[in-house]
């Protein structure tokens, strides 16, 4: 009836999970050679030599996953005697965000950085 106000709205709700992971692998190789000689003059001489090698390794992932509920509701009100189109957007994102990590162990002074850019597309979830 267009004698009384109209009064109506969408109501959107949504759930957006963000998600960004990293995996650090580190190995090390450790190499020993230990060489015997012998010299008896006009016996004999020789030498005799043992190596070993030890290699190992290890990797770890961090994931971090931040959840976010959001919801909107979006009014639409006409006056008596008038038309009004009600009109609701959905806007995708895309975004580069830089990123930089110094890790530093627990005991040794060793450090160990990394940078980089994640990209976050709206489109992805």
């Amino acid at each position: 009836d267009s004698s009384i106000d109209q009064s109506s709205s969408i109501e959107l709700s949504t759930t957006i999970s963000n998600k960004m992971s990293y995996t650090h692998k580190q190995g090390e190789t450790v190499s020993n050679k230990v060489t015997f000689s012998a010299n008896i003059p006009k016996i004999v001489s020789g030498s005799i030599q043992v190596s070993k090698t030890r290699s190992d390794s290890n990797s770890f992932t961090k994931v971090n996953v931040v959840t976010e509920s959001v919801a909107f509701s979006f009014p639409c009100r006409a006056k008596a005697g008038t038309k009004v189109k009600c009109v609701a957007y959905q806007e995708k994102y895309q975004m580069e965000v830089p990123y930089e990590q110094t890790w530093k162990h627990k005991t040794q002074k060793c450090r160990y950085h990394v940078e980089g850019v994640a990209n976050i597309d709206s489109d992805s979830n």
